[in-house]
């Protein structure tokens, strides 16, 4: 490396990339420390009360049992998958609007994980280390890919592949979802929080800089980030600026502040996200945020520096692209993301080890004067054992994919599979099975003769492939496999799995016995009582169905599925007048613990129908109507009493309503297939 004094520049060595960089002249005493943010303790003041608000709307659930749904703009997806209006979908399309006016402030001033960033950030600098930005133009672009692929990709395909690959799928239509009584629906346990913050709000800061997991790896500022182009309120600079340099030290954004407002008399870089550090610490008070004219043009490639080579660029994206193949086969996309940079950087580092004549990381030589050092030899370790588990995950995780698509064309209903009358499905159906059962063993762990390192989703696969062999009528196959999964650890999934082969197999004692054994060491699990229930009353063991329902209310006498399956076992299947009146008292106790239930007044009217009394029944399915005045069943049902009861009129307006109601549903249903 040679110094260029007369010009005030350093040329690198041929083995690094050329570039020439202007030095600042310093003052004979040195340089000034750089000034500490007055604006800092203001927005982590916003920040925390943010996170107060959150701990509020969670104990506001906790204690009420109902409250406004998540304000998360991951709810958006319900939108765009579904039609479902929620409150994060609302909040997202506001952020997103005012991110076109005021730029990216909800990011600096709103965002719980740039909180966690900062305060890692902070923590750092008072150990006196400052994460080196990872400058890298590919990466910038996994945002926005992301973005596209939560929020733009359901709509493509609904839109344009879905008439093809999935011709039944239909339009739900629009609908709103603000409250909720299951907050934590769709949110992560500990097990998964407790890593998502170490590696998404500590771990890429230390990696890839400052925000590193918000420049690089969230999906939401994929959309925040491009929309900002459009602000017009902006950090903007006066005469009085001196390019003192302060402005770009304190900015944890990794923005050039004092080369952009040098060059553009503001702040473009789409980085930004207004947390103002930089206005605070000007010691001209040169800095503003106000609104003005915009760039005007592009901002051209040479405005921001970038650390790598197109050809490190490739590399950087091919080993992304994987490590998320990987990492998102795995956990939820935001952790995958965040994942799946810092792997990236792993293994680049790794790379620059072996391959450099000079490296260094997190302020650690790994090799000097083209000689690697023993901090290399453990970086060149660590990256080759990323690729070792990041590359057959990633081609698990593909496998996987192809096997859930190929699972998809599978359309055959469970009545049918599980049928003992049951009969194959058609050539093309048994030709989906056969592939998607290929795909579904490659993605299976390699001590399961797959491809995967790791055997987090093996389970889940194997229980897949058992569902397939019982497609395919292929019993004692899907027999071998859940009893290889109760083995292993059974749940009341695997146990009805297997009454239900079992019952398809023309083996229903065995089927029962089975049942029986499992409630015997399980006799919590209500889903397989139900279940075996429905069965005996499916196969006319009336008798046997309601000395099950007897016995499963014996077991939890405070169940109320169990009252509930009980109630209505006697009232359509009792023996007698007796039954059903005790058919009738169990509903009223079942109304009694949870009021307005539409269905179980049905059962109810049922039961008086069966006793002659129609007048009961009728006034018990006009007050059912009364809850519920749009579900066409209970019109019928109305209809049905009205006419046994001699009540001609009110029969036929009855009949009516239900056909206008089913005109209604075909309507819907025609124009969510369009």
């Amino acid at each position: 490396m040679s110094i260029d004094l007369a010009h005030g520049a350093i040329a690198m060595p041929s083995d690094c990339h050329p570039r020439h960089v202007s030095l600042t002249v310093l003052p004979a005493d040195g340089p000034r420390p750089a000034l500490v943010s007055r604006m800092s303790r203001k927005r982590f003041a916003v920040l925390w009360a943010v996170q107060v608000l959150i701990i509020v709307h969670v104990l506001h659930w906790f204690f009420d049992g109902t409250t406004l749904a998540p304000i998360e703009p991951s709810e958006s997806m319900a939108a765009v998958k579904d039609g479902v209006i929620t409150v994060g979908a609302i909040f997202f399309a506001l952020a997103l609007g005012s991110t076109a006016i005021l730029g990216r402030w909800f990011c600096g001033w709103g965002c719980h994980m740039v909180l966690l960033q900062d305060l890692c950030s902070a923590l750092l600098a008072r150990l006196g280390i400052r994460p080196r930005p990872f400058r890298s133009r590919v990466l910038l672009w996994l945002p926005f890919l992301l973005a596209l692929y939560m929020f733009v990709w359901p709509l493509v395909y609904r839109i344009a592949l879905a008439p093809i690959l999935q011709p039944t799928l239909s339009w739900p239509g629009l609908s709103m979802e603000l409250t909720t009584d299951d907050y934590w629906r769709g949110m992560p346990g500990w097990a998964m929080g407790i890593p998502f913050v170490l590696v998404c709000g500590v771990i890429t800061v230390v990696f890839l800089g400052h925000k590193g997991y918000c420049t690089y790896a969230c999906p939401y500022g994929g959309f925040f980030a491009p929309i900002a182009r459009f602000a017009r309120a902006r950090i903007r600079v006066s005469d009085a600026c001196d390019q003192c340099g302060h402005c770009t030290a304190v900015c944890t954004s990794n923005v050039r502040v004092h080369e952009e407002v040098r060059d553009y008399r503001m702040v473009v870089d789409i980085g930004c996200m207004q947390c103002m550090d930089c206005v605070s610490v000007c010691p001209k008070q040169a800095l503003s945020f106000g609104f003005g004219a915009g760039p005007g043009r592009a901002v051209p490639a040479a405005a921001r520096l970038f650390d790598f080579s197109i050809a490190d660029e490739i590399f950087i994206g091919a080993i992304a692209g994987v490590s998320f193949m990987a990492s998102y086969s795995l956990l939820p996309l935001l952790f995958a993301s965040g994942l799946a940079v810092c792997l990236t950087w792993a293994v680049w580092t790794g790379w620059c080890a072996l391959a450099l004549h000079d490296a260094s990381a997190l302020g650690v030589v790994l090799r000097q004067g083209g000689r690697i050092r023993a901090a290399g030899v453990v970086t060149v370790l660590i990256a080759a054992g990323t690729l070792g588990v990041v590359l057959p995950t990633a081609a698990a995780g593909g496998a996987a994919w192809m096997a859930d698509r190929l699972d998809h064309h599978v359309l055959v209903a469970e009545q049918m599979v599980f049928d003992a009358d049951g009969v194959l499905p058609e050539r093309e159906t048994i030709e989906a099975v056969d592939a998607a059962t290929a795909w579904y063993l490659r993605a299976r762990s390699i001590g399961q003769g797959g491809w995967a390192v790791l055997p987090w989703r093996d389970r889940g696969f194997t229980m897949r492939l058992a569902w397939l062999a019982a497609v395919k009528r292929d019993h004692a196959r899907a027999l071998e496999l859940l009893h290889g999964l109760h083995q292993e650890g059974s749940n009341e999934v695997i146990v009805a799995g297997v009454a239900r082969v079992l019952r398809a197999s023309r083996q229903g004692s065995e089927a029962s016995a089975w049942v029986a054994r499992a409630l015997a060491e399980h006799p919590k699990w209500e889903a397989i009582r139900d279940e075996e229930i429905l069965w005996l009353m499916s196969e006319g063991h009336d008798d046997e169905a309601i000395e099950a329902a007897r016995a499963w209310v014996a077991a939890r006498p405070d169940s109320l599925n169990a009252l509930r399956r009980l109630s209505v076992v006697l009232v359509e299947r009792g023996s007698g007048d007796g039954q059903v009146h005790e058919g009738i008292a169990l509903v009223d106790r079942t109304l009694e613990m949870a009021p307005g239930n539409p269905g179980a007044m049905l059962v109810k009217a049922n039961g008086f129908a069966r006793l002659g009394q129609h007048d009961a029944a009728i006034a018990t399915l006009q007050e059912a109507l009364r809850l519920a005045p749009t579900v066409r069943g209970l019109w019928e049902a109305l209809a049905d009493a009205c006419a046994r009861g001699g009540r001609e009129m009110e029969a036929q307006a009855a009949l009516a309503e239900a056909e206008r109601l089913a005109a209604e549903e075909q309507q819907r249903a025609g124009a969510g297939q369009r």
